[in-house]
């Protein structure tokens, strides 16, 4: 009979909860300034650009380029009802009431896309740069059937 034993190091350095909300509600402060502004829609856009890279960076140095993909749903959870204000109050109340369901609903994923994308980006590439070339400790110790 042969036995095999794994052991894994936990390698992910701290939480993102906090991080992921603040970014998910400064992202929403500037999809609402991008839909009720029309002059200045592409400064908000840049600004929303310029704060998904910072939240890459810290996914990918605590070594969590997973939540990526959990990043946008948080936003569309924060985003959801202030986005659908701000189409009402651009749009009027019934015209905004039905676009917004269409636009929100539909339109987020298009967003979250966008951001998974730039996010995932710069998440590898801090991680790749953060992370230890050479270790003096084995990650994976494997004992055989006759080392037990």
């Amino acid at each position: 009979m042969s036995n095999v034993i794994f052991e894994f190091k936990n390698r992910a350095r701290r939480s993102v909860s906090a991080p992921m909300f603040y970014w998910a509600t400064l992202m929403t402060v500037f999809m609402v300034l991008i839909e009720v502004s029309t002059k200045h829609r592409g400064t908000y856009e840049l600004g929303a650009f310029i704060a998904t890279a910072p939240l890459g960076v810290l996914l990918g140095y605590r070594r969590r380029v997973g939540s990526v993909f959990f990043a946008p749903v948080i936003h569309w959870f924060v985003a959801w009802i202030p986005l659908w204000v701000a189409v009402m109050a651009h749009h009027g109340f019934l015209r905004g009431f039905f676009r917004g369901l269409v636009i929100i609903t539909f339109g987020w994923a298009g967003v979250a896309a966008a951001e998974i994308t730039l996010m995932l980006v710069f998440a590898v590439i801090s991680r790749s740069v953060f992370s230890k070339r050479t270790s003096s400790n084995n990650d994976v110790v494997i004992f055989g059937p006759n080392d037990l």
